[in-house]
């Protein structure tokens, strides 16, 4: 069980702006948390998954330097090209029924298509970008005020996975901040 005072001590070295250090910390706590995890009955039956997830956040001694992956290719602008051809030739070839049908259900494979790929080309733009150093505090400070205020609305197995998640984004920032070079801003609770 992670406790308080290591948490208010993780802070105050990203305060401090001891990466580090902190990084250190949050791999130890995240070792901690992930063996009390896999102890209750519902974490040992995905303890595969929360030894690898271990892995790859305890596994390097110093910060590493994420790199910015590459946009994924948004195929939903051709997609709308072919939606438009097909209604061209729908149109065009009016008194052809034949053809006409082939592009309509070409018009509607493009539009189709398009609603279908365009959020998942977004999603996965988004997911592959490493976030700024601010957009975490905001996400600890959502899981603290869940651990903390909705305490009873969660089983204690829930409690300890929202402490595994939040020390995880004590790591995403870290190596975000360390990317970045970011200071906390005034006003900002960490």
């Amino acid at each position: 069980m992670v406790k308080k005072h290591k948490i208010e001590e993780l802070r105050n070295l990203i305060k401090n702006g001891k990466l580090q250090n902190a990084f250190d910390l949050v791999k130890q706590l995240y070792r901690q948390q992930t063996e009390l995890i896999v102890g209750f009955p519902e974490g040992s039956m995905k303890s595969a998954s929360y030894y690898k997830l271990m892995d790859e956040i305890c596994r390097k001694n110093n910060i590493p330097i994420k790199k910015d992956h590459h946009y994924v290719r948004n195929v939903s602008v051709p997609l709308v090209s072919v939606a438009g051809a097909g209604l061209i030739l729908a149109l065009s070839s009016f008194f052809v029924i034949p053809l006409m049908m082939i592009g309509l259900i070409i018009f509607i494979v493009g539009w189709v298509g398009f609603a279908i790929s365009l959020p998942i080309c977004i999603a996965m733009n988004l997911s592959k970008k490493i976030k700024k150093p601010g957009s975490y505090i905001v996400k600890i400070n959502g899981f603290v005020n869940k651990i903390e205020n909705l305490r009873d609305m969660y089983t204690e197995f829930q409690i300890e996975r929202l402490k595994l998640d939040m020390i995880k984004m004590y790591w995403y920032w870290i190596v975000s901040a360390n990317k970045y070079g970011y200071s906390i801003p005034e006003g900002f609770y960490i």
